[in-house]
């Protein structure tokens, strides 16, 4: 009940108080206690003396400030045996204090705060984890990747190896037709890095909780791939669509058809796909030679030339995930095309498959 109520107070002083809304953007920002790129160099364990919302010097918008007692301080050099800790004000990057209570122990990391002349306000970061509950003499939350709740002595004894470990994240998405935009599809597998692949589950979703920030130029490498349902959607009546457009009796229109037309990924539709899809229909071929099933494209992904979708490579092999702007890229979406499939047609097949 208190958290509700001071939930609600908080948002109605967000109404009143607020002005503008603006974004946060987090840059190598990791999604556990240790290890990053971050300049948060004061680790302490205190003790919540009293919580207060508090208007900030203009033009800082109302915060949350928590102060706390220093229990006991493991890196840094802070003078003071009681901080104000700053809180999130709906502009700054810095966390939310709201689900702390008077009375917790928690372990925090801080950096001093440079709007307030007081050399006793530090604040905690928003973008990612920079507190742990302390309970019974362990804490618990995301200490370290996998790990969850740790007996402080052994965090204690290992901060030091937990501190050199690289930035981690969160990446997940599902995977849409391309004939119906609204609809997930699954069985494809889904490499990051050089994590092992994971399947998509029965709502196309995928997860990978810890990715490694390996490139800091903040690009990650995301692999889509599947050779299964060969024949899915795939009929004489596709063959028949791309003679007419070989022929510029009807052409395809739109990038899908287009790739799904390609059938040997030679990017360009010739008589070949053509033979290449009869023998496959015909049980001669059981894949597509330098091909998958299915090829893979970033839902955000603009064809520059629609009618030419191979001249700047779509490639299933996407880099374009921003993590310096996480908060607009939590979801990385792609969109499945089904090879030789070029009238969409795999998407019925698909659902029959799903209702048997």
């Amino acid at each position: 009940m208190k958290m509700m109520l001071r939930i609600a107070a908080f948002l109605i002083i967000n109404f009143l108080f607020f002005s503008k809304a603006f974004g946060c953007q987090c840059c190598h920002s990791g999604s556990v206690f240790c290890g990053g790129s971050d300049t948060y160099q004061n680790v302490v364990l205190v003790k919540v003396l009293d919580f207060a919302y508090v208007p900030g010097p203009a033009p800082i918008n109302v915060h949350e400030e928590l102060t706390v007692e220093i229990l006991q301080e493991l890196n840094g050099n802070i003078p003071e045996d009681t901080l104000v800790l700053w809180g999130s004000d709906g502009v700054s990057c810095n966390g939310s204090l709201i689900y702390t209570f008077i009375g917790d122990t928690m372990l925090f990391k801080l950096h001093q705060y440079g709007v307030y002349n007081e050399t006793n306000y530090y604040e905690t970061g928003g973008c990612d984890v920079k507190s742990l509950y302390y309970i019974n003499d362990t804490l618990k939350g995301d200490v370290i990747p996998n790990v969850t709740e740790m007996a402080y002595t052994d965090f204690i004894n290992n901060y030091e190896t937990f501190e050199t470990l690289p930035d981690y994240f969160k990446i997940w998405g599902r995977i849409y037709s391309w004939s119906s935009p609204e609809t997930t599809l699954n069985n494809f597998n889904i490499q990051i890095n050089d994590m092992p692949a994971k399947p998509t589950n029965h709502f196309g979703r995928y997860l990978f909780r810890w990715v490694e920030m390996i490139d800091y130029e903040n690009h990650v490498p995301i692999v889509p791939s599947s050779n299964e349902d060969l024949l899915l959607g795939v009929s004489t009546f596709d063959i028949i669509k791309i003679q007419k457009h070989i022929l510029n009796i009807e052409t395809l229109s739109g990038p899908w058809s287009l790739i799904a037309a390609d059938v040997n990924n030679s990017e360009n539709i010739s008589v070949l796909d053509i033979i290449l899809l009869r023998k496959t229909l015909l049980g001669i071929n059981n894949h597509f030679p330098n091909n998958q099933s299915w090829r893979f494209v970033d839902q955000q992904y603009v064809f520059p030339n629609p009618n030419k979708p191979w001249v700047h490579g779509f490639d299933a092999h996407i880099e374009n995930v921003d993590l310096c702007n996480w908060n607009e890229q939590q979801n990385v979406n792609l969109i499945a095309i089904k090879i030789g499939d070029v009238d969409g047609s795999h998407l019925e097949d698909w659902l029959d498959i799903q209702d048997e």
